[in-house]
C-alpha cells in the first residue's frame, strides 16, 4: 500500500467548515519541514525562540492538535491511497 502525509489546518471559528488541506508529502516531513510549514504559514514567527518554534514543530510531527487556546491548528495525518 502507498502511504502519504497529509498536512492539514483547522480553526476556531463559528462559522468553520472542518479541516483545511495544507500540504502532502510522500515521506514523513523532517522537523525542518515541520517547521518550514509553520513558518511559511505564519503559525510561528522567525524572532520567536527557537525553543518554542521547535516545540510546535515537534507537536506536528507528533500529529499535531491544539498547543493552547489559538485560533488555528495543524494536523499531520498518514493517509493510505486505494
Amino acid at each position: 500500500m502507498k502511504t502519504v502525509w497529509v498536512v492539514t489546518k483547522e480553526y476556531n471559528n463559528y462559522d468553520q467548515y472542518g479541516e483545511y488541506f495544507v500540504c502532502a508529502f510522500q515521506e514523513k516531513p523532517t522537523h525542518q519541514q515541520c517547521l518550514d510549514i509553520l513558518l511559511e504559514e505564519n503559525y510561528i514567527q522567525t524572532h520567536q525562540d527557537k525553543k518554542h518554534k521547535d516545540k510546535m514543530a515537534a507537536l506536528l510531527m507528533k500529529g499535531g492538535g491544539r498547543y493552547n487556546d489559538e485560533f488555528a491548528w495543524y494536523w499531520l495525518n498518514e493517509e493510505v491511497l486505494k
